[in-house]
């Protein structure tokens, strides 16, 4: 989510480069998503000009009009967004194989299946876990 990016910090959690949104000042839609996303490590050489951007643009608005011009002049459908890409993301990784409910921990969706077992005992996936199935584009 773009307001969510907006507020992310980058840190290493089990030694992993990720965007963090567990500060509980960060604004976020609902608990589900307080959570880390491991950074793909094709984007590790550029974290530095990630930061400087997230930093650079305060407001969704200003971020998304940015994002939505780099995406026209690399060729991209008129239709591409910020926001598009998170469903191109979720998209991608479930036709890749990667679980459902691992896509969903990182993208911020409840967990699917059992509630009682997913939503109430299960306490979230290892960073390992996550940076595995991230890797998998």
């Amino acid at each position: 989510r773009p307001a969510e990016l907006l507020q992310a910090k980058i840190n290493k959690v089990d030694g992993i480069l990720c965007f963090d949104l567990t500060d509980v000042s960060i604004k976020v839609k609902n608990s589900n998503s307080r959570r880390t996303v491991p950074i793909h490590s094709k984007l590790l050489p550029i974290v530095d000009e990630i930061e400087t951007v997230i930093n650079k643009y305060k407001t969704v608005k200003v971020i998304s009009r940015n994002t939505t011009k780099a995406l026209r002049e690399l060729g991209l459908p008129s239709t591409s967004t910020l926001y598009s890409l998170r469903h191109t993301f979720i998209t991608n990784m479930i036709k890749l194989g990667a679980d459902v409910n691992i896509v969903s921990s990182i993208v911020g969706h409840s967990l699917q299946g059992n509630k009682m077992t997913l939503g109430v005992y299960f306490k979230g996936y290892d960073m390992r876990k996550l940076k595995e199935t991230i890797e998998l584009l």
